[in-house]
């Protein structure tokens, strides 16, 4: 008896298809200071990981469908992260957020998310989250909550339950974060309140 394997032989699942999703943010990683693997002369920047549970859709194994997007730590105008969030509140941040927004307020917040396809290098395609927008009022009524518990981790600070909550390849690119160098400590300041019509 012959057992055949050739090179696209493994375990697949199909990719989420294309469209618009209601989903809820169950997971805020901060990954610490990593590297571009191809291009690691440059300085390691701060990595941000963004985990989506997508509302009544499953994989095949039953578990909950699930997308991620990443992101350097930064709101300048030409990063990627602050029109990310800037179309997910429906709202420019004004300069008092700009000077200091807190990531983690958006574990458990929901959102439409905008998916496309993208190919992979060895073939096939991926599901990717192109945009974030605001749901309506009228979906938010009826989404129900989402079935995995939202979680945080921040590298720097590491907590080994939440670390443990993690997808094995986050796992490794934690281990891989560079150590920052020490802040002098700074007083604290207030944080202004956001719109109440806003989710974050």
């Amino acid at each position: 008896m012959a057992f055949l394997v050739n090179e696209t032989s493994g375990v697949y699942f199909t990719p989420l298809a294309p469209g618009d999703y209601l989903a809820h943010c169950i997971g805020v990683y901060y990954l610490g200071l990593q590297r571009n693997d191809l291009d690691p002369g440059k300085p390691p920047k701060g990595k941000l990981a963004l985990e989506f549970e997508i509302a009544e859709e499953f994989q095949s194994n039953g578990q909950p469908q699930k997308l991620m997007s990443f992101f350097t730590m930064s709101l300048h105008k030409q990063s990627a992260l602050r029109p990310f969030l800037e179309a997910w509140r429906g709202k420019p941040f004004d300069p008092t957020a700009l000077a200091s927004f807190d990531v983690s307020k958006l574990a458990g917040v929901p959102a439409r998310l905008i998916v496309a396809h993208r190919p992979k290098q060895n073939g096939g395609v991926r599901a990717v989250i192109q945009m974030a927008i605001p749901i309506k009022l009228a979906d938010k009524a009826n989404l129900a909550q989402p079935i995995t518990a939202p979680v945080l981790f921040d590298a720097d600070t590491p907590d080994q339950f939440a670390l443990s909550q993690l997808p094995e390849f986050l796992k490794v690119m934690i281990a891989k974060a560079e150590k920052p160098a020490p802040i002098p400590a700074e007083p604290a300041n207030a944080v202004a309140g956001f719109d109440d019509d806003l989710l974050f």
